[in-house]
């Protein structure tokens, strides 16, 4: 059973997310899921603090522990589909 994210993300968004996650995860011993998606949601505010366009244009829902991409997080937490020739879990 393969969950379904709730809008497609493009192959360039793939690819940015995909990459921020392997750099991340190399430069951070032991990163959570909750800090790697802590940090995804950083990097977006940065970018659009610095040039008005997000990193990764992605969907937020506010959860209780802060903003998260929900169709990350259930990617994250199933066996991986679109995002397994980047990372492991």
């Amino acid at each position: 059973m393969n969950p379904k994210p709730y809008y497609k993300l493009t192959d360039e968004q793939l690819d940015k997310v995909g990459n921020a996650m392997v750099f991340l995860s190399r430069g951070i011993p032991d990163i959570s899921k909750t800090k790697l998606l802590k940090l995804m949601y950083m990097l977006d505010e940065i970018s659009i603090i610095r040039s008005g366009i997000p990193f990764f244009n992605l969907q937020y829902k506010v959860w209780k522990l802060g903003p998260v991409t929900e169709e990350i997080f259930i990617e994250l937490s199933d066996e991986l589909t679109w995002l397994d020739k980047y990372v492991k879990v």
